[in-house]
This record gives C-alpha cells, sequence and structure tokens, in this order.
C-alpha cells in the first residue's frame, strides 16, 4: 500500500508539474500576441474562451461557437472553420482549447486556414 501511495502522490505532483509549464507558456505566446499586435496597429483574435482564471487574459476579440462569449467584450458568437471577418484584420489570432473539440481533422484543418486568413499570425 505503501508504493500505491507514492505512485499517485508522485503522478498529482508530475501532473501538476506539467500543468504550469503548459500555463507558462501560453502566457509568454500571449504576451508575444499582444506585443506583436501593439506594434502593428492590429487586434489580437482569440479563437476560444478562458477556460480558467489561470489562462491569459482574453483579446481584443474571442470568437467561440457558445452564446456564452456574447457576455464578454469583443466576444463574437461564430464557427472557427467559417470567421466573419476580413483577410489579414488581426495582428495574431490566438487559439487555445478548440481544434481538439472539432470532429475530424479535415475541420481542424479548416480552422487553422480561418486563422492563417484572418490573421498575420
Amino acid at each position: 500500500m505503501h508504493l500505491i501511495w507514492k505512485i499517485l502522490i508522485g503522478a498529482v505532483i508530475y501532473d501538476g508539474f506539467l500543468s504550469a509549464v503548459e500555463y507558462s507558456e501560453r502566457h509568454r505566446y500571449w504576451k508575444w500576441s499582444r506585443a506583436y499586435c501593439d506594434s502593428v496597429g492590429k487586434r489580437m483574435l482569440q479563437v476560444g474562451m478562458r477556460s480558467s482564471p489561470l489562462e491569459p487574459p482574453n483579446a481584443d476579440v474571442t470568437l467561440d461557437f457558445d452564446s456564452e462569449v456574447l457576455k464578454i467584450p469583443g466576444g463574437v458568437c461564430a464557427d472557427e472553420r467559417d470567421m466573419p471577418f476580413e483577410d489579414k484584420e488581426f495582428g495574431v489570432a490566438f487559439n487555445q482549447h478548440t481544434l481538439e473539440h472539432l470532429h475530424t481533422p479535415e475541420d481542424a484543418e479548416i480552422a487553422i486556414h480561418e486563422c492563417a486568413r484572418v490573421a498575420d499570425y
């Protein structure tokens, strides 16, 4: 029984470490994205709403298919596979926690192409 507890505690610590690294990485990318958008005078698009207070803040425009997004300043309720934006309207399309929810690899590819269409990066 003692070994099982050590394994479980080790797994929890390891999972916590990986989560901390992931959040740190997202914040770094978000800061780079914000700096780029500010430097070129373009808005930042976030595809997918924040799922935790530990996530980076929302961007200038947040797109999600969940109507709850309309409660966020700059929230747009739409499908990431058919974004209602002009080509290169944004400096960065910051996508988080959405692609894994699409049904097929083709849907994910379409969403990625849409991000590339509406943003510089």
